[in-house]
């Protein structure tokens, strides 16, 4: 019978191998911890520990208190691996924080310069209608008929 992958963790992680138990560690979701994750972190299990240090799952605030409990146990090259990792998990974070705020604001820009050239449109719009009323109307009519006289004019004052 094969068995699920998060009963197959659970009985991963009461293992007596030591490698069986930190991989199940490292592979357990967050919800396998709820119920054991104080007493893993009170405990002295090293392997539990140094597998959650690797569970690429767990969210930060976790994270910090495992590097911490792994400091007090002495184990500190996986504690500092741990801090660093920590710190590139933020980095992560923070990039795509940055990356979202820029979509917004980029968005928002957009958005106020399609607002921008759709007033344009409609102000171009509003005066080519002034024109052609102007133009269609008696005085737009007088107005080019003198327009046409003046070219006339300074065509035949210049020979």
């Amino acid at each position: 019978m094969k068995l699920p992958n998060t009963r197959l963790i659970e009985l991963g992680m009461q293992d007596d191998d030591y490698i069986c138990r930190q991989y199940a560690y490292e592979k357990a979701f967050p919800i396998s911890f709820v119920g054991i994750l104080e007493s893993v972190l009170q405990s002295e299990d090293k392997c539990a520990l140094n597998g959650m240090a690797r569970n690429k799952r767990l969210q930060v605030d976790i994270l910090l208190k495992v590097k911490e409990r792994l400091d007090e146990l002495g184990d500190y090259d996986t504690a500092f691996w741990l801090g660093w990792r920590i710190d590139e998990i933020k980095n992560e974070v923070r990039k795509k924080q940055v990356e979202e705020d820029s979509k917004n604001v980029l968005s928002k820009d957009v958005e106020k310069l399609k607002e921008n050239t759709e007033k344009g449109l409609n102000d171009i719009k509003k005066s080519l209608e002034d024109i052609k009323r102007n133009f269609v109307s008696g005085s737009g009519i007088m107005l080019f008929a003198f327009f046409i006289m003046a070219i006339l004019v300074m065509l035949f004052v210049r020979k």
